[in-house]
């Protein structure tokens, strides 16, 4: 029987890391911080990461969360510590792994689960650490059939109405179609509350995600839905929850066992799409059984980045950026007289292609679980070590590129309002314990 293999990458805020996505700048121990292989830490707001990408914890219970649709789940990365896992209502506690497997579960029902990651270090330093680097799902195919990717630039007007503030502009590392490198862009035109979200509807039902983060990131992976019904149509809505903030849309792919044809459809304030689909070759029980996720959609977003904007931009104006700031917290992280964290970093990684089966960050895979392989090849595999040794490297070797972090950067001259937007950001990660009765999502960023 065929699989499909849909790849989940650390940086899509479609995952729920808790207590932040990114504390760039404010210590392991106090919760995740992204990490480029080539990059390293944050060097400065706003940068585009360089490198395999992880989220790195060394805080005792902090997690990272998401649904799921399919009947497999692995997840990727490394650590030299303890943790745990839970797929809906099964827990289980797992030592420091010997390879870049963290966690799979392959015989779960098809549908839709749960499935949480949570660090559980013995010690409160940095020492030891949980780096999260992807999560692979995995559903059966109908018949043995290959899914059809449509593919919806942002551009396609004929199959996505925008309404609201929508301009386009460009920037480098954003794919598209067209080659030039656009995306459409929302301001924060409605005042729904809070900062940095945005909502998807699809069918009538909203999900709320946080995108914040201080890195740049080019086509991030905004939504993903499985186990949608092939038989009727679909209609998905994405809209900017954070007034005075921006999203951006790259593209819309939808997979499907069969050739799908597209109209549009009209919501208010928001992109759509519906989807009827052609049937003349399924047999009619098979899509209504159990194993009716036969289509899946993935929402991907031009860029998520950490900025600034006041007032609705017009369509030539250039995005500015709030540059890098420094602060005292209580819980400062040691930093070495060559700057950066001093914390140890992910063990040495290896680029490993798979020749078998086709993998991608944005798309899904198709492999046999007939063939003995059952497990998805990884996009990146660790150098093999013994149990006894820690698969955190505490220094570069000379099969590993070398990964500094840089040094936070100097205050930058700011504008009255971003000035005052820094000082609460400041005293909101001095004064932890003062939100965490607020029942509003905080930006991923803040601590």
């Amino acid at each position: 029987m065929l699989v499909w293999n849909f790849t989940i990458d650390d940086t899509s805020p479609f995952l729920t890391y808790t207590p932040y996505a990114d504390g760039s700048n404010s210590g392991l121990t106090n919760g995740w911080i992204p990490w480029y292989q080539t990059t390293g830490f944050l060097p400065k707001n706003a940068v585009p990461g360089v490198g395999e990408s992880y989220h790195i914890t060394s805080r005792n219970n902090a997690s990272v969360a998401f649904e799921f649709y399919g009947n497999a789940i692995y997840l990727y990365g490394t650590s030299n510590s303890s943790y745990a896992v839970t797929v809906d209502a099964t827990n289980s506690a797992h030592t420091p792994p010997t390879s870049d497997l963290l966690f799979s579960a392959t015989d779960l029902d098809v549908g839709t689960h749960s499935v949480t990651l949570t660090a559980t270090p013995s010690t409160s330093s940095s020492a030891q650490q949980l780096a999260f680097d992807r999560a692979v799902i995995s559903a059966p195919l109908v018949n043995n059939a290959t899914p059809t990717e449509a593919f919806y630039d942002n551009t396609d007007t004929t199959r996505l109405t925008y309404g609201g503030d929508w301009y386009t502009s460009s920037a480098s590392g954003i794919p598209n179609t067209s080659g030039k490198e656009q995306w459409a862009f929302l301001s924060g035109v409605w005042q729904i509350g809070g900062n940095w979200l945005y909502d998807i509807s699809i069918d009538g039902s909203t999900s709320r995600y946080n995108g914040s983060t201080f890195w740049q990131v080019p086509d991030a992976l905004l939504f993903y839905q499985g186990g949608l019904d092939p038989t009727r149509n679909h209609t998905i809505s994405l809209s900017n929850a954070s007034p005075g903030l921006n999203l951006a849309l790259n593209s819309i792919r939808l997979y499907n066992v069969q050739t799908a044809d597209t109209s549009s459809s009209t919501t208010p304030n928001a992109s759509s799409a519906s989807t009827p689909s052609k049937h003349s070759a399924i047999n009619a029980g098979a899509i209504a059984g159990p194993i009716i996720g036969v289509a899946f959609l993935a929402l991907l977003g031009g860029i998520l980045w950490w900025r600034f904007r006041r007032g609705r931009a017009s369509a030539n104006q250039d995005m500015t950026q709030v540059e890098g700031y420094t602060y005292t917290s209580p819980h400062t992280p040691h930093f070495p007289s060559k700057g950066g964290y001093s914390e140890a970093m992910p063990a040495t990684l290896l680029s490993s292609p798979s020749t078998s089966v086709p993998q991608s960050s944005v798309g899904g895979s198709i492999i046999s679980e007939d063939s003995g392989n059952r497990l998805p090849a990884g996009k990146r595999r660790l150098v093999t070590s013994s149990p006894a040794t820690s698969p955190i490297a505490t220094s570069p070797t000379a099969t590993s590129p070398t990964s500094t972090s840089p040094s936070p950067p100097p205050p930058t001259g700011l504008a009255p309002p971003d000035i005052d937007r820094l000082v609460e950001l400041i005293a909101q990660r001095i004064d932890p314990a003062g939100r965490r009765g607020d029942s509003s999502a905080p930006p991923e960023y803040r601590g």
